[in-house]
């Protein structure tokens, strides 16, 4: 299923969120703001999520893309083992604990995947999981572009 296509091309609304541990950041839209980014919504129950992970942390790591994480409507510590069991390929986790957020930013299922530009505008939308051409064909060019835009 895709996302409705009023999405891609609006800004993301405001929001705040608190972290996944004290210690750590949470995600609101100014951390958006800047630079491309990479926004995905997940939970521990959502076995889809757990297979896209790998294309996640590839993101992440080797193409040095910063991907932010939501975590919608999950237990603290169910989360935290989760990404103990995966990888965490998040720089900041915002925990969505009620899914007030996702809905507002029109996540009606997950896993979830947004492309925001430097802007903050959504430029790519994807719900559902992830796979190899999403991340070769749409999202990497797709990010590149926007990078180097003016």
């Amino acid at each position: 299923p895709s996302p409705p296509p009023s999405l891609v091309g609006t800004a993301v609304p405001g929001f705040s969120l608190p972290p996944m541990e004290q210690d750590l950041d949470g995600l609101s839209d100014a951390d958006l703001r800047g630079t491309v980014s990479v926004v995905n919504f997940w939970a521990s129950w959502c076995l889809p999520c757990r297979a896209e992970m790998p294309l996640l942390i590839e993101l992440a790591g080797p193409q040095g893309v910063v991907v932010h994480g939501i975590n919608v409507r999950d237990r603290p510590v169910a989360a935290r083992r989760f990404l103990a069991e995966t990888g965490d390929p998040f720089r900041r986790i915002g925990v969505d604990a009620d899914g007030r957020i996702s809905a507002a930013l029109g996540v009606q299922g997950l896993p979830a995947t947004l492309v925001v530009d430097a802007g903050g505008r959504i430029a790519f939308a994807r719900i559902g999981p992830l796979d190899r051409s999403d991340i070769d064909d749409d999202i990497l060019p797709l990010i590149r572009r926007l990078a180097s835009a003016p």
